[in-house]
């Protein structure tokens, strides 16, 4: 897939990364940290992923590449945590309106893509524990 946001929160309130490059922040660097005893816990609250979804002839596509996202009758961007909460859902109509089924086909697809990436950040991730909310 191309065209994907991937993002980890942290809680602002509970780590300081002020030791660490951004390009030295590893998976094996936080349980380091935890495991010194810096922190009482992985910092992290939630994973979030992000899809872009649409419809092209008639078809719901995900992760439209740029042909299709210039031909789309509707594109919209879907933000989700790995609990399945929305964070952010954008939708135009660019040359034709849609309905409440073709919305719910674009909301399923982008779970379906959203999950996608989800479990590639859990692999990333490796043995580190990261809760859904």
């Amino acid at each position: 897939m191309t065209g994907v946001t991937y993002r980890l929160m942290i809680e602002p309130s509970s780590f300081s990364l002020t030791t660490l490059l951004p390009n030295e922040i590893t998976t094996k660097n936080m349980a380091n940290i935890v495991q010194a005893g810096t922190l009482s816990s992985l910092p992290l609250r939630d994973s979030v992923a992000a899809v872009s979804v649409g419809i092209v002839e008639a078809q719901a596509l995900l992760d439209l590449c740029y042909e299709e996202d210039s031909r789309a009758d509707v594109d919209m961007n879907f933000v989700m945590t790995s609990a399945g909460k929305f964070v952010e859902v954008q939708a135009t109509a660019e040359h034709q309106v849609f309905d409440d089924s073709e919305l719910n086909a674009m909301i399923q697809l982008a779970r379906s893509g959203i999950e996608a990436l989800l479990e590639k950040q859990r692999a990333a991730l490796g043995k580190l524990e990261v809760p859904s909310r």
